[in-house]
């Protein structure tokens, strides 16, 4: 079975419902205005999937002054990651149906038969891996289309992370798996853009990110507001503190034992806040 879900041009004909479809809804009902059947071998399912929901999803469009940003709402990489995983994981029997990917204003839902494979569950799913169909995931690992065993649930945190997206959402109900990969966020395009900007200047790590949000929004970044924002002790926050504020982007305030910070220079159309 595995080589004809690669080989022949309509394996659903021979296997059954071996493809997948998308649906995309304009709100939270159960009324869909538009339907699509994407066939063929896997790899194109992939590719083809991800293709069209990169387009259907497109990008946010910010200027920062002589900048212009384009800020794809979810990256092509979580989508064909999910895409992926979700077409080389699925129960391949008869009886199974396709797999369903539902677009909606709030988030990207893709649904996989079968229930997550042993001794993976929702709870372990970035630590623990497991292939149900071993010969069917190495090909898309070949093609680059998925990323190695054990990468790719990281994979898609990590990359929503880092676009200051929230993390995907995972569900297994015993029939089927689902990942929900939300569109809505707290952080605004505008908000996005001006970090990738700092980031460019390679002045920030990963977890200073949000920071620099609350930051720019008026906070007041004392070690517990840090500690409780990004879930370290208190030596970690303080690490975080005094590298921001060594950076440039934060003044510090009071003395040793009720010290706090505010921001200074938060932002390219904001000089100074707090």
């Amino acid at each position: 079975m595995p080589a004809s879900l690669y080989l022949i041009p309509d394996p659903h004909r021979l296997l059954g419902k071996t493809f997948v479809e998308i649906f995309r809804y304009r709100d939270r009902g159960v009324t869909y205005d538009r339907r699509i059947e994407v066939t063929g071998p896997l790899t194109r399912q992939v590719t083809e999937t991800t293709r069209l929901l990169t387009e259907e999803l497109g990008a946010d469009l910010v200027v920062l002054g002589v900048r212009r940003h384009e800020l794809p709402r979810l990256p092509e990489a979580v989508l064909r990651e999910a895409v992926a995983n979700a077409v080389a994981h699925r129960v391949y029997e008869s009886s199974s149906g396709p797999v369903r990917v539902e677009l909606r204003p709030d988030a990207v839902t893709i649904t996989s038969p079968g229930p997550l494979p042993e001794p993976v569950t929702v709870m372990n799913i970035r630590q623990q891996n497991s292939a149900r169909n071993i010969d069917v995931i190495s090909t898309p690992r070949r093609f680059r289309l998925a990323e190695d065993a054990g990468r790719g649930v990281d994979l898609m945190e990590d990359v929503m992370e880092a676009n200051l997206l929230h993390t995907p959402e995972f569900t297994d109900d015993g029939t089927s798996v689902r990942v929900r990969l939300p569109l809505v966020t707290a952080v605004t395009p505008a908000e996005r853009a001006w970090i990738l900007e700092i980031e460019r200047r390679g002045d920030i790590r990963a977890q200073d990110r949000i920071l620099l949000v609350h930051a720019a929004r008026g906070a007041v970044l004392t070690n517990g507001y840090v500690r409780e924002v990004l879930g370290v002790d208190s030596v970690d926050a303080r690490i975080a503190l005094q590298r921001i504020r060594d950076a440039g982007f934060l003044h510090q305030m009071g003395e040793r034992g009720g010290r706090s910070t505010s921001c200074r220079r938060i932002s390219p159309s904001r000089q100074a806040c707090g």
